[in-house]
């Protein structure tokens, strides 16, 4: 009889060992050795922060716990613990997440006008490269073809470290495998260049070509015609950064009858101010020409000149304070070019130590010591 309770109880064990346990169901899934079932309550499993977590001493493939730093549902595989949970919480709207591998990751919040690419296999935000590259019609639809023609290009809102170019063809859509210019900085996305050697007769094609770090990009593209007859020259017009002074004539030094050559001046003057505050040496030339190289040579030490000569306007920094008989020149036209504020300018020719040449326009030049103060106009020359 003892045998016989040994081997029931023996039995017994061996029947609840492979038994399936139901909690809250008296028929648990035959496919599940453990059921938990509720309609109120839920499955709260071991809770824990990350470092605890990570304190587990060789967890099992399997091992399931909440993690309370991250608030998800965790479980260890063979490359170690991973989430459960495909949308753990955010913290701002807007928010996306990617998986890295091992945990979902949040994506901070981009900015506007940024785009979402791939960078080593991950995602970023890229800012794109700005494409308000607006080539400024601020010239003539027709350009004559012998002439050096002026193009402005009005950037809006780059990017710092942009680097621009002007693309130019006679098909449409030039690259930058086409004629390259670089156009100079006039500040305030103010940009300026000059093309020269065009064929008359011909429609050419201009953008603008930026790029930066964040990528490259080309403007609207803008046309325009070039022509055989030159047109007529009107002092007064605008041209190349100023008021058209003056054109060469025959007679003068370095008139060309086939390419114009001459005087442009400021839209207006630019100081009242002594040719010298002291006496200075004297020596430099009077003649059509010459004021740019009296400039250079005087700038150091005459008060207008340096005005001149540090001058910046609309893409040229050439500009200098003309000679005697360039000052002549630009008064007689005087009325067509504009905004003269004062009777007498002071010129870039010396007479002595102690006087310049000044010229008033209602009367003949005259030397005036160098102290005075008298009007200056600065002049650059095509």
């Amino acid at each position: 009889m003892k045998h016989l309770f040994t081997i029931l109880a023996a039995f017994l064990i061996e029947a609840s060992t492979f038994a399936q346990t139901g909690i809250g169901t008296t028929t648990p899934d035959p496919s599940a050795q453990l059921e938990v079932s509720s309609t109120t309550k839920g499955f709260l499993p071991p809770r824990m922060t990350t470092e605890q977590r990570d304190a587990i001493v060789n967890p099992a493939t399997g091992l399931q716990i909440y993690n309370t730093t991250t608030n998800t549902l965790e479980y260890n595989n063979a490359s170690g613990w991973v989430s459960l949970i495909s949308n753990p919480n955010g913290v701002n709207a807007g928010e996306m997440q990617y998986w890295d591998g091992s945990n979902w990751v949040n994506i901070t919040i981009g900015t506007e006008a940024q785009t979402l690419t791939i960078a080593n296999g991950l995602p970023v935000w890229q800012t794109p490269v700005n494409r308000s590259l607006i080539l400024s019609v601020n010239m003539p639809v027709e350009i004559h073809a012998s002439r050096v023609s002026s193009i402005s290009v009005n950037l809006e809102s780059l990017y710092p470290d942009t680097e621009l170019v002007l693309c130019w063809s006679t098909l449409p859509n030039p690259t930058t495998t086409d004629n390259v210019v670089t156009p100079i900085d006039h500040g305030e996305g103010a940009f300026y260049i000059d093309l020269s050697g065009l064929i008359a007769n011909t429609t050419y094609y201009v953008r603008a070509h930026a790029i930066n770090a964040y990528g490259a990009t080309y403007s609207d593209e803008i046309s325009f015609n070039t022509i055989f007859e030159d047109p007529p020259m009107q002092i007064g017009q605008p041209f190349l950064g100023g008021i058209l002074a003056y054109v060469l004539q025959s007679g003068d030094s370095g008139y060309d009858p086939l390419i114009p050559h001459g005087l442009i001046a400021t839209y207006s003057d630019l100081v009242t101010t002594s040719w010298a505050p002291l006496t200075a040496p004297d020596g430099n030339s009077t003649s059509l020409g010459s004021g740019a190289q009296n400039t250079s040579g005087i700038k150091s030490f005459s008060n207008g000149a340096l005005q001149c000569s540090r001058l910046t306007l609309n893409g040229y920094s050439d500009w200098f304070l003309p000679s005697r008989d360039e000052l002549i020149k630009v008064l007689l036209n005087r009325v067509a070019i504009g905004n003269f504020l004062v009777a007498g300018y002071w010129s870039s020719s010396d007479f002595s130590s102690t006087q310049a040449w000044h010229v008033f326009y209602t009367s003949s030049p005259s030397p005036q010591i160098k102290q005075q103060p008298f009007g200056i106009r600065a002049v650059r020359a095509f």
